[in-house]
């Protein structure tokens, strides 16, 4: 789920066990989602993000990776004036439930599942040269985990770091534990070009969990810690020393697997002609 020149987003996803290609987007003025045209391939457990156009140049959806019949490394836009969806170079890596993100003008992927094992690799995608550049690698394999920025930096935070034993992971854990369900929260620099742990963590473990940013803050909305569903949320600053629980923000139910989004005021003038 993303948020494009005040509208939101969906793409893809998976209905009676089949990936999909379909596209809609929410209208807060009327209070209705409408079909936009379809991918050029299904995906589920994609990246989906919009990257900011730069001198005068619109923004634009980005959808990546994810899976149909197998994992794929694939991306491409759309483009909301002609109602199209175009490829760009692919990701170096397939992938699937990853952490997908802009910043700086430039889109970053980190970790995720390429079918057979759990990744540690990340990517940064050059959208001048239309080019895919391996970046420095997280300190261990993650997926399920989210990305986003906050003062110039990228965050990753929480994930699962394996699968079970015998489905291809080099990482084994504990199904009755939540052994390899993440509390990390971390950065990276992209001016260092460097990973960084940073000293607070998450109150609970948690993967396939929703995360948005309002206010400078990165909110942690649900998600599954390896044994249950969760409904609490909690957020956290550049600088805090420990996460703060948004009691206010509780799920209404435990919920895993979901998208989250901010809605914030736009002006058409900032859209595409």
């Amino acid at each position: 789920m993303a948020v494009l020149e005040g509208s939101i987003y969906h793409a893809g996803g998976r209905s009676l066990f089949q990936p999909q290609r379909w596209v809609e987007k929410y209208v807060p003025e009327t209070d209705e989602w409408l079909v936009q045209a379809n991918m050029s391939v299904a995906r589920r457990g994609l990246g989906l993000c919009v990257l900011p156009g730069e001198d005068g140049a619109p923004d634009r959806l980005f959808a990546a990776g994810g899976q149909d019949a197998d994992p794929l490394k694939t991306v491409e836009f759309f483009n909301p004036t002609s109602q199209e969806w175009r490829q760009v170079a692919p990701m170096g890596q397939k992938r699937v439930n990853f952490g997908f993100a802009a910043l700086g003008g430039h889109l970053y992927v980190t970790g995720g599942w390429d079918g057979y094992k759990v990744l540690e690799t990340c990517e940064k995608y050059y959208p001048d040269r239309d080019e895919w550049v391996e970046i420095a690698q997280l300190p261990a394999p993650l997926c399920l985990h989210q990305s986003g920025v906050l003062e110039g930096r990228l965050y990753v935070v929480g994930g699962f770091q394996g699968l079970p034993g015998g489905q291809g992971s080099d990482v084994v854990v504990d199904l009755e534990s939540m052994q390899g369900w993440s509390t990390q929260i971390l950065s990276f620099d992209p001016d260092q070009g460097m990973w960084k742990e940073e000293p607070i963590s998450l109150r609970t473990p948690r993967s396939d969990h929703g995360m948005v940013e309002l206010d400078g803050r990165l909110v942690v909305l649900g998600g599954y810690n390896g044994v249950d569903r969760l409904s609490c949320v909690e957020s956290f600053g550049v600088g805090d020393t420990e996460t703060l629980v948004e009691e206010h923000l509780t799920l209404p139910m435990p919920a895993r697997n979901f998208a989250a989004a901010v809605l914030r005021p736009h002006s058409p003038s900032q859209s595409a002609p």
